[in-house]
């Protein structure tokens, strides 16, 4: 999925300064083993993508590769977390909003039924933040 990340039409989606033509880049940043890096990268989208709570087109798109990531990359619990403020983040347009949740859940349930995951302590993350995430949605 990652490899499909540029076919996006990020200049399309929004951030909060703008255009989410940065997201890619940051997204790719994720990947990296040095925690200085990728902290850099995702504060490239927390407080871009999502903010406050506060959630921008952009934000629907994400999940499908923040999955990837996961089983990707070294710090898997902050993308985790990424998903779920997405998943349980707000917006007035409540199509994006449904949108969001909708790709923050499918994200979960299918990294749910991945074997890198199950039977991890990722495993029990993903579950907790699923149950919150439907228990906020529910309110």
């Amino acid at each position: 999925m990652l490899e499909k990340i540029h076919q996006e039409n990020w200049q399309e989606l929004s951030v909060l300064t703008g255009t989410a033509e940065h997201v890619p880049e940051a997204v790719l940043g994720l990947l990296s083993k040095n925690y200085k890096s990728f902290e850099a990268a995702y504060w490239k989208l927390d407080n871009y993508v999502i903010v406050q709570g506060d959630l921008f087109s952009s934000a629907a798109v994400l999940p499908k590769y923040l999955e990837e990531v996961v089983l990707q990359c070294k710090f898997k619990e902050r993308v985790i977390d990424l998903i779920w403020q997405i998943g349980t983040g707000y917006s007035e347009n409540a199509e994006l909003q449904s949108a969001c949740f909708d790709a923050a859940f499918k994200a979960f349930n299918s990294l749910l039924k991945h074997p890198d995951i199950t039977h991890t302590k990722y495993c029990e993350m993903i579950k907790t933040e699923l149950n919150d995430m439907v228990e906020i949605s529910e309110k």
